[in-house]
């Protein structure tokens, strides 16, 4: 019987083309977006599609099921992926409740947004412009954090958390200008704002997301 590979640690960075290979998807991907073809609905419940299409090239050779796929998935080296990290012990969960939790996190997603589209459906007399504006930044930011925390994928959770919020404000036609989903936004309090939500205190990734718009 032949051995069975060890598990390779995957760092899409470490494929030397991995800039222009992102940089080609996400132009691909930003496009569907604005042409509303890409949904809440879909992508946003299941983002799996958007991950494998970002990063099928950048995987290792005979993994390429790292893109697409959650941890704790029945692929050889996903069954079983810990995620650690070091500046935030709240961050991965355990991988045999990604999918449970991935499907919740889905359910709750599409219930946030049916309260978003009758807020918005309603006369700016009944809401106003800017709590329209608050409230998708609100569900926005929760649902980045929260993709962030479950920690669902071997790499690339960033770059999904990041799609969710240009999907979610997208749908309201709210188009970040500094939001970007590769590289992640170059502001100095990015992982605190991200901790602090984790721990209660929403209002500094809120006012990072909609500094991005504004």
């Amino acid at each position: 019987m032949a051995a069975l590979l060890p598990c390779p640690p995957w760092e899409y960075k470490d494929s030397s083309d991995y800039a222009a290979v992102l940089k080609g998807e996400l132009a691909v991907l930003l496009r569907a977006l604005r042409l509303g073809d890409v949904s809440v609905e879909v992508e946003g419940v299941d983002t799996r599609p958007v991950h494998q299409q970002l990063f099928f090239r950048l995987t290792p050779s005979g993994h390429t099921y790292f893109a697409g796929h959650y941890r704790g998935e029945n692929f050889a080296c996903l069954a079983d992926y810990t995620v650690i990290v070091q500046a935030d012990p709240m961050v991965g969960i355990h991988y045999s409740d990604v999918q449970q939790a991935m499907a919740w996190f889905g359910r709750n997603l599409l219930a946030a947004v049916a309260v978003l589209d009758e807020s918005f459906s309603s006369p700016d007399t009944r809401v106003s412009q800017e709590e329209k504006l608050y409230s998708a930044v609100v569900i926005a930011a929760r649902a980045f954090q929260e993709l962030l925390t479950v920690h669902p994928y071997a790499n690339g959770n960033g770059h999904m958390a990041r799609f969710l919020v240009w999907l979610l404000l997208g749908r309201y036609g709210y188009w970040p200008n500094t939001w970007t989903i590769d590289p992640r936004p170059s502001v100095s309090n990015y992982s605190a704002a991200i901790s602090g939500h984790r721990r209660g205190n929403a209002a500094p990734l809120e006012r990072l997301i909609l500094q991005s718009i504004l």
